[in-house]
């Protein structure tokens, strides 16, 4: 699946599409040219937990964040909402941190 097929799905799904934009979501589990570039990891937000993917089209090199919450539990079921897909890269910035020492 290409980036301009991945976002025509999104755009043709609703935000409580469970089984298109979970496709997206989990893209390296369901389409092989995607692979996760930032898992993250699923976060508490009281009732919520908040998650934002970034993956990776592994040809062109494009990348989408997907940010998504679900409520629920693993007793029963998760109920997902996404929001935006959005087109990001990668930027690595240096920090440089300015601190003081004793002189001998």
């Amino acid at each position: 699946m290409s980036p301009n097929d991945l976002i025509e799905l999104w755009k043709n799904s609703s935000d409580d599409d469970g089984s298109k934009r979970h496709h997206v979501l989990f893209a390296e589990d369901y389409f092989d040219e995607w692979e996760v570039a930032d898992p993250d990891e699923w976060t508490q937000d009281h009732k919520y937990q908040l998650i934002a993917r970034v993956i990776k089209h592994t040809e062109t090199g494009r990348c989408f964040c997907i940010n998504a919450s679900r409520s629920g539990s693993y007793h029963t079921d998760w109920y997902y909402s996404y929001d935006d897909l959005t087109e990001v890269r990668e930027v690595k910035k240096v920090v440089t941190v300015i601190t003081w020492e004793v002189t001998q």
